[in-house]
């Protein structure tokens, strides 16, 4: 994988996170408090390698009539992301897909939501961009009645990184009108994530002229120094390719 699509790779699991750190934190105080203690013995285990250890006491927590659904599916997600801190990438899907099995009980399409955004950013991670498209898929559709431009943005970086060069730009346009319902921020970050999808999928398609249009829309003042360079590779290509014609 090339340093570029490993930065789009990047900025796309970071926005992922971005929103369930933001979530995760309008739910203190952490109803999760008295369960504490079994979340660092799951914790310790992890630590320690012991994953059958890990998943019988999430099985223990799952099978608990005494736990709110809610409740469970926090615990699978500080699971899980604490296999995500120490790169088990694997695991931590593991952890988060029990809690699309407790979807019924859980009482919060937040958490749900939540799990669908880390499995995907986890896929992206492992370089498996069917699968987080997948579930980016999903993502979108529960939050059809209030869609987040970041999710719709998510899906044109996993249909670019698997060759679906079509469908990588009309998800950005999507991603671009779904930002025009929020703030003027949103917007700006928005255009800019779409130029860089655009530029990506011209110069794949040799339409280096496109790209640097792109590429020059990004920013309003002046651009930086890493842009500036790619622009000007982009137009010695095609100035080339104007002299060999």
């Amino acid at each position: 994988m090339n340093i570029n699509l490993k930065k789009y790779l990047f900025v796309a699991y970071i926005a992922l996170l971005t929103l369930v750190s933001f979530e995760i934190a309008l739910a203190s105080p952490s109803p999760l408090s008295p369960y504490r203690s079994q979340l660092d013995l799951v914790f310790a285990a992890i630590d320690e390698g012991d994953n059958e250890k890990v998943f019988n006491t999430i099985l223990d927590i799952k099978s608990d009539d005494n736990i709110a659904g809610y409740v469970k599916g926090m615990f699978l997600i500080e699971v899980g992301q604490r296999y995500d801190q120490i790169e088990e990438y694997d695991l931590g899907i593991n952890a988060y897909k029990e809690i699309l099995s407790l979807k019924d009980s859980l009482g919060n399409g937040q958490i749900y939501s939540m799990a669908l955004r880390l499995i995907a950013g986890n896929y992206l991670v492992l370089d498996k961009p069917k699968l987080a498209c997948e579930y980016g898929r999903k993502l979108t559709f529960e939050q059809k009645s209030k869609p987040v431009w970041k999710s719709v943005i998510f899906l044109a970086y996993c249909e670019y990184l698997q060759e679906n060069y079509q469908e990588a730009l009309a998800e950005a346009e999507n991603a671009k009108a779904v930002s025009l319902q929020v703030n003027t921020k949103d917007v700006e970050d928005a255009e800019r994530q779409v130029f860089s999808i655009q530029a990506a999928v011209y110069e794949k398609l040799g339409r280096n002229r496109d790209a640097v249009i792109a590429l020059s829309n990004m920013y309003d003042s002046k651009p930086t120094p890493e842009l500036m360079a790619r622009i000007n590779r982009l137009r010695k290509k095609y100035d080339n390719s104007s002299i060999s014609d």
